[in-house]
């Protein structure tokens, strides 16, 4: 199914950006120091990508469609995962506070930030795992066809910035993971 292809191809893209954080975090572990402009970059990136139009597909789109066809065990799945999302958005809150404050040079906020981004990269690592193994194969078995070009079509009006802005994005993705040294 083309509209699981594209959710697939975006969790790798949030495993690459999981992958920036966690390089990211090592290197504050190593030395100390903080990368401010990579430090911003990262959290840019989850709020566009992952957190942004990427969820925004999931709830918006995808959820809502395999709850009408899915069994009671399935739909409390997916009701659960949409909840991650929520809880996702509040981890994520916290962990920007915090990298805001450790750019300015509070070193309590530095420690809590590291904490914060295992939490987080932990929490997002399940998550993907769940969706991954459970949603994406449930959306093979019951959608049909026309579901699926139905998805597609609801995907592309989501996504604002069209194919392009979605290039610059993953660009930016290589590019952090590049200057982090994270490995493609």
């Amino acid at each position: 199914m083309r509209s699981v292809d594209i959710l697939v191809e975006e969790h790798r893209w949030i495993r690459s950006l999981l992958d920036s954080l966690s390089r990211f975090v090592a290197i504050h572990a190593a030395d100390g120091g903080l990368d401010a402009q990579a430090g911003q970059e990262l959290l840019d990136l989850f709020e566009a990508f992952a957190d942004g139009s990427h969820q925004e597909k999931e709830e918006r789109c995808l959820f809502p469609r395999l709850r009408t066809l899915a069994s009671g065990k399935e739909a409390r799945l997916l009701k659960r995962l949409a909840e991650e999302h929520t809880e996702d958005r509040v981890s994520f809150a916290t962990l920007r506070a915090q990298l805001q404050l450790a750019l300015a040079g509070d070193e309590t906020a530095k420690r809590g930030f590291a904490s914060d981004a295992d939490a987080y990269l932990r929490m997002q690592h399940r998550h993907m795992k769940a969706e991954n193994t459970v949603v994406f194969a449930m959306a093979e078995r019951i959608l049909t066809s026309q579901d699926d070009q139905k998805l597609i079509e609801e995907f592309d009006r989501l996504d604002h910035t069209g194919p392009e802005g979605t290039r610059r994005l993953t660009q930016r993705i290589e590019a952090l993971g590049k200057k982090l040294g994270v490995p493609r």
